[in-house]
């Protein structure tokens, strides 16, 4: 990666613009997931992925920012929309990340706080995302 603010994916990852090599959408408030090795952690990635093909949420990289590659606006909207941090587990890795990068303001979730067993797996049963969904968004 250079520091131009250039992706090696072709895309201006700071502005949010790109080429089709990026997968974007209309919505304003962005969705960061944990990528652990368990369901959870698959749980989640699924689910950020969802909410950004629905348009909810528009999917970071939350690698990026660990990386120091990308900038992360926390705007809390009106109507109390903001960018959403979903774990996998009690440990946090990504709230604890955000955090030490002095991001704050963002909603965060943790997908065993919603009574799923974090298992050494990466199946779960795909009816859990759209629980989920709903849990978050009503």
């Amino acid at each position: 990666m250079t520091n131009n603010n250039t992706c090696s994916c072709s895309c201006n990852c700071n502005t949010g613009e790109g080429t089709s090599k990026c997968v974007a959408n209309l919505a304003e408030n962005k969705v960061y997931a944990c990528g652990g090795a368990s369901n959870v952690g698959m749980i989640s990635l699924e689910l950020a992925k969802t909410l950004h093909l629905e348009n909810q949420y528009k999917m970071g990289c939350a690698s990026g920012v660990a990386a120091g590659e990308f900038e992360v606006e926390n705007i809390i909207q009106q109507e109390g929309n903001q960018d959403l941090v979903i774990d996998g587990c009690p440990i946090s890795c990504l709230q604890k990340l955000f955090e030490q990068k002095g991001i704050e303001g963002f909603k965060h979730i943790i997908v065993t706080e919603f009574g799923i067993n974090k298992e050494a797996t990466f199946d779960f049963d795909p009816a859990i995302i759209k629980q989920l969904i709903d849990k978050i968004l009503h």
